[in-house]
């Protein structure tokens, strides 16, 4: 099931393009983080945020045309009142994963009531269930953010 939630999350990012989902930060209604310094200090360690970003798209296998959604993705509204978090993204991220995983249940169980299939996609686009898999590809890693209950919980998440 892990699996079909990686490829769920890959056919979400497709179908974002599909959408035309830009980034909110290159619209410049609100000011961008762009003017960070490359190298920023967070958590007690100095993070490249670039490569960072490379190693997000090496994890997903996946390389981004816009990489501001990818930073804008991984940004946590505790990082700054100045930027834009992940929160539209994942509105829009939530409804995506919910119609893919929607159409491959739908042929993948043909026999199986409306009931049942509405159980089977909840079960799979779940809050705990996804922080699990990121935790479980160290995606966690990456996410910039001022909130160290965040930082609790990751770590009561992750494996020991």
């Amino acid at each position: 099931m892990e699996s079909q939630q990686i490829e769920a999350a890959a056919a979400a990012l497709e179908m974002m393009k599909v959408v035309d989902i830009t980034s909110q930060s290159s619209k410049r209604t609100r000011e961008s983080c762009d003017d960070r310094p490359e190298v920023v200090s967070g958590n007690d360690q100095t993070v490249d945020w670039l490569a960072d970003l490379d190693k997000v798209e090496e994890i997903l296998r996946y390389e981004f045309k816009n990489r501001k959604l990818l930073e804008e993705a991984f940004t946590h509204a505790s990082f700054s009142d100045k930027c834009f978090s992940y929160e539209r993204l994942e509105y829009v991220g939530d409804s995506v994963l919910n119609l893919v995983l929607t159409k491959e249940q739908y042929f993948m169980y043909p026999d199986l009531p409306p009931g049942a299939l509405t159980r089977l996609r909840s079960a799979n686009v779940n809050t705990e269930k996804l922080a699990r898999v990121a935790i479980k590809h160290q995606l966690h890693r990456y996410l910039r953010h001022k909130k160290p209950l965040l930082e609790e919980q990751v770590s009561y998440k992750s494996p020991r």
